[in-house]
C-alpha cells in the first residue's frame, strides 16, 4: 500500500513556484527603487487582506498572478526611519509589503533589527502586463528578495553615499 501512495505522489503533476532573481549591484538596486532607507522594523502584522493598503489594477482575474496574490500571505512591516538616502514620505515612519516566505520571494524582517530597504511603490513580486499592484499612499512601499534589502551595514551604507555623490 505505502508503494502505491508513494508512486501517485510522484504522478501529481502540482506546479512550484519559487522566488528566483539575480544579485543587483547597489547601483542597479538604487535605480530600481523609489525609496531607499535604513530603518529599524517597530511592528509586523501578516495578513490576506491589503485592500487598505494597495490597489489592484488587472485585466484578467485568471491570471496566476492575480490567483496567487489573492492566497498569499504578506507581511506588513512598520518602520521607523534613521536615514533616508532616496526618495519622498511624508512621515518617519513607512509601511513596508513583502511576501511572508522566502519562497514567495518575502524577505524576513525582524522586529527590532535594523535594515536597509530598497523599495518601490508597486509589487514587483507578482507583476505582470495584466496585473498590478500599487501602494495607495506616499508611506507605503513594496520590497522582495530580489530588491538588494538587507540588515543594516556600513559598508552597503558607504556605497549608497558613493553612488549618490556621482
Amino acid at each position: 500500500m505505502k508503494k502505491i501512495i508513494i508512486l501517485f505522489l510522484c504522478l501529481i503533476n502540482i506546479p512550484a513556484i519559487a522566488c528566483s532573481c539575480y544579485e543587483l549591484t547597489t547601483k542597479e538596486a538604487i535605480s530600481n527603487a523609489r525609496i531607499v532607507f535604513k530603518g529599524k522594523v517597530i511592528s509586523k502584522v501578516l495578513t490576506h487582506d491589503l485592500s487598505a493598503l494597495s490597489t489592484i489594477k488587472t485585466s484578467d482575474t485568471t491570471n496566476i498572478n492575480y490567483l496567487m496574490t489573492q492566497r498569499l500571505l504578506m507581511a506588513v512591516i512598520k518602520i521607523k526611519i534613521n536615514k533616508r538616502y532616496k526618495g519622498k514620505t511624508t512621515s518617519d515612519t513607512v509601511t513596508v509589503i513583502t511576501p511572508n516566505n522566502g519562497a514567495s520571494c518575502g524577505f524576513n524582517f525582524i522586529i527590532g533589527n535594523e535594515y536597509i530597504v530598497y523599495a518601490t511603490n508597486y509589487d514587483a513580486t507578482f507583476r505582470s502586463s495584466k496585473f498590478e499592484r500599487r501602494s495607495k499612499d506616499i508611506n507605503t512601499y513594496w520590497t522582495n528578495l530580489c530588491s538588494r534589502t538587507m540588515l543594516s551595514d556600513q559598508s552597503e551604507e558607504n556605497q549608497i553615499k558613493k553612488i549618490l555623490r556621482e
